[in-house]
């Protein structure tokens, strides 16, 4: 992790915030999510060039690690038009709103999302 640079390729960037997310079998899912978390500091320390598969990737795995995260941190990127959403992203915010169980912030998205007529199916 220490030499992340922001030199690496966009590939060898995905490949290791997959391996931290999901590839690393013989720790816990709490020790997944912290070298998830590292690597992603890291990244934005470095300036490693980020699109929206490192933000699908990296959301996935927290998601995929039990770690509810704040959708509204995401949803506030993607509607002052800093990160260009994929059904794949709007899904992960929806899935972390619904598992957090506030019906108020998942109604503004869905709202958001049928205002938009953004579809989910895809």
């Amino acid at each position: 992790i220490e030499q992340i640079n922001a030199n690496l390729s966009e590939r060898l960037s995905l490949v290791i915030l997959s391996t931290a997310a999901r590839y690393v079998h013989h720790v816990t899912p709490q020790k997944r999510l912290e070298f998830l978390e590292k690597i992603w500091r890291s990244f934005e320390k470095q300036r490693v060039p980020l699109n929206i598969r490192h933000y699908e990737t990296y959301l996935t795995g927290l998601n995929e690690n039990g770690f509810l995260f704040d959708a509204d941190v995401y949803f506030d990127l993607i509607r002052k038009g800093e990160l260009r959403a994929t059904p794949r992203l709007y899904s992960l915010l929806l899935n972390q709103y619904c598992r957090s169980g506030n019906v108020e912030r998942r109604d503004v998205f869905l709202k958001y999302l049928q205002d938009e007529q953004i579809r989910l199916d895809e």
